[in-house]
């Protein structure tokens, strides 16, 4: 689509924007297993220099992430995170501590696929009888007996709200060769200013320390993961300000129109349009 985007920009005498939102083919290499993923790496080269040549050829290229500059290897990358509109999102009215005398409610939000490590959390939850998991999104997850966790399938967007509104700690369990940057789940949590438990480093690491609103944890350690669990409970900043300040759609997107008026609008007469 990228490709046949700029072919059709120059067709038209247009400027072409790509904005980068998921790692193509890096992502493709981690359905072949470990010591396979030399050939899958081979098997992808073509696709890697196809991206090459739409990056270089573009006339400017977006991301949602920082982590993707690298990808691009463009001096001139824009990161502009996808966002969310927190108007229609009610900020968390519950503030129990952790000495209450009620479970810590974690909550999974996603799919059930292989980018997720949704089994870390299960087995976190069955050793620490004080938390519970709920667990919204599409695919299928077998061997779970624990009654503390809960499978809601897809939920429309009214009750998985309430479903935010309800938990303590909203988990991310992706590993870094992922290659997510910054997951969308990430947004909705901090949307429902919950406590986040990250298992990724990097970009997602450095803003849950600025917001002083959650924790990185080990991936694949159970331990890890509660600890950071019982950590994150006790942080004293706010999601919600952060997804206030850094992640809020509107002015993300208001700053990225402007940015492409800025890069190409004098050129084309549009200078000074909204």
């Amino acid at each position: 689509a990228a490709a046949a985007a700029i072919r059709l920009g120059r067709q038209l005498g247009a400027k072409v924007v790509i904005d980068v939102q998921d790692a193509w083919p890096e992502t493709f290499e981690r359905l072949a297993p470990f010591g396979w993923r030399w050939l899958a790496r081979l098997l992808l080269a073509p696709l890697r220099k196809q991206a090459r040549r739409i990056f270089h050829e573009a006339d400017w290229v977006t991301g949602v992430c920082d982590r993707y500059r690298e990808l691009v290897g463009r001096p001139d990358y824009h990161r502009a995170y996808l966002g969310i509109d927190t108007s229609s999102i009610p900020k968390k009215t519950r503030q129990d501590s952790l000495s209450s005398n009620r479970p810590v409610q974690l909550v999974y939000v996603g799919n059930l696929g292989r980018s997720s490590d949704l089994r870390t959390i299960v087995r976190a939850v069955e050793a620490n009888s004080d938390f519970t998991l709920d667990v919204a999104g599409f695919g299928t997850f077998d061997g779970v007996s624990c009654n503390r966790i809960r499978f809601h399938g897809f939920l429309p967007a009214a009750e998985l709200q309430a479903l935010l509104q309800r938990a303590d700690i909203g988990v991310v369990p992706m590993a870094d060769d992922s290659w997510v940057g910054l997951p969308n789940k990430l947004f909705d949590y901090a949307a429902a200013d919950l406590k986040i438990v990250s298992s990724l480093t990097g970009e997602t690491a450095a803003l849950l320390k600025a917001g002083r609103c959650g924790e990185v944890y080990r991936p694949g350690d159970a331990a890890s993961l509660a600890a950071a669990v019982r950590k994150a409970m006790r942080a004293g900043g706010s999601s919600r300000e952060l997804c206030e300040e850094r992640f809020d759609a509107v002015r993300i997107y208001r700053e990225y129109a402007g940015k492409i008026a800025e890069r190409f609008g004098r050129a084309n007469g549009m200078a000074g349009e909204k």
